[in-house]
């Protein structure tokens, strides 16, 4: 096959799985068969360092932003930018001869950095005292931008932004605290926990509809469940860790009984985080769905090692520990494998005999 064509036939395949219309390990086997000149050093080393320099751009213009005394002209120029950015990552990434979805994506997540870098310099510009009190709506404005972006393009980097907005501003942060510590946290993680919990329920919704009405938009739900499953096991493992805010009616450490009722309402939130995650597990095996199921394990097995680590790790020794976990290892993987065989047993065995011969 001529060079031209082969480039042009992994093009296409590589357009074909950013909008959804293939899979993950069909666009892979694609593009081993026909990008083989085309995946060289070079070639991903150029792709890299073409991020690495929109991010440092990004970087530069926010800094500008900062020691600019004029934040109207300063908006102004960033709004441009973003706009600019923007257009130029959507031919980036949507180009039917030569898409490059790595480097338009990163295109795309700056032109929504400058956008909301412009749009805060003008809440600046209008009221310096209100400005965390347009902070928030600011992020909703900017997650509408991106599943608009995502929904009209058919593309599922934006809708991914749009979403991690959407939980940013409902009140997750983090921060890099020094010494390579990070730290993650949820403002209020009931409100969090409730809000994942919608969007699953619309990914559910969204995924069973791809075949029909959604069926330009596949891919979609997968991630809607996805950041949902993350935020919603997060928040409630937090509160099964007691939720200890400053400004919280049970924070007072001093009266007896709030520390009962506290006791109390830590112990319904572990009850709520282990009924989650064993009915994640359920709808798993029922829907026959490995995203539910790989959750289920990991956030099961975190809640069992925090609860085991919190009530008996200074009344054991660390040999004690040591055997305790590795026998419990030792047996899940057992009974995993277990059902993993059974369930390969029985799918074999739905299948026709002549398919099992092949």
């Amino acid at each position: 096959m001529k060079q031209n064509k082969a480039e042009l036939l992994a093009a296409e395949s590589a357009d074909w799985f950013h909008r959804g219309l293939i899979s993950a390990e069909t666009a892979q086997n694609l593009a081993q068969q026909y990008d083989g000149q085309n995946t060289g050093f070079f070639a991903i080393l150029g792709r890299w360092l073409g991020i690495f320099a929109v991010i440092l751009l990004a970087s530069a213009v926010m800094f500008m932003m900062i020691d600019h005394d004029n934040t109207l002209i300063t908006g102004s120029v960033i709004l441009v930018m973003g706009i600019g950015c923007w257009i130029a990552g959507i031919k980036t990434v949507t180009s039917r001869t030569h898409p490059l979805p790595i480097t338009g994506s990163a295109i795309i997540t700056v032109s929504f950095l400058f956008l909301f870098a412009a749009l805060t310099a003008f809440c600046l510009e209008y009221s310096e005292e209100h400005t965390e009190r347009y902070f928030y709506l600011l992020m909703f404005v900017i997650a509408f931008s991106a599943a608009l972006t995502a929904y009209v393009y058919k593309l599922r980097w934006p809708l991914f932004l749009s979403i991690l907005l959407v939980f940013q501003a409902v009140g997750a942060s983090g921060w890099y605290g020094g010494r390579g510590s990070y730290y993650f946290d949820i403002a209020h993680p009931p409100s969090m926990a409730l809000t994942a919990f919608i969007v699953i329920l619309i990914g559910l919704y969204h995924r069973r509809q791809e075949d029909r009405v959604f069926d330009r938009f596949s891919g979609f739900g997968r991630i809607m469940i996805i950041l949902g499953l993350v935020y919603l096991n997060c928040s409630l493992w937090f509160l099964s860790l007691g939720w200890y805010d400053n400004t919280h009616l049970l924070s007072d450490d001093n009266d007896e009984t709030i520390r009962a009722l506290r006791y109390v309402l830590r112990f319904f939130w572990l009850m709520i985080f282990t009924g989650a995650a064993i009915g994640q597990l359920i709808v798993g095996a029922y829907l026959k769905d490995r995203i539910f199921t790989g959750f289920g394990i990991v956030f099961l097995s975190i809640n069992l090692y925090t609860q085991f680590f919190e009530r008996c790790w200074d009344k054991l020794s660390a040999a004690s520990f040591f055997m305790i976990v590795g026998a419990s290892g030792l047996l899940l993987g057992y009974l995993f494998e277990r059902l993993y065989l059974r369930e390969k047993r029985r799918a074999s065995e739905d299948l026709p005999t002549n398919e099992v011969a092949l």
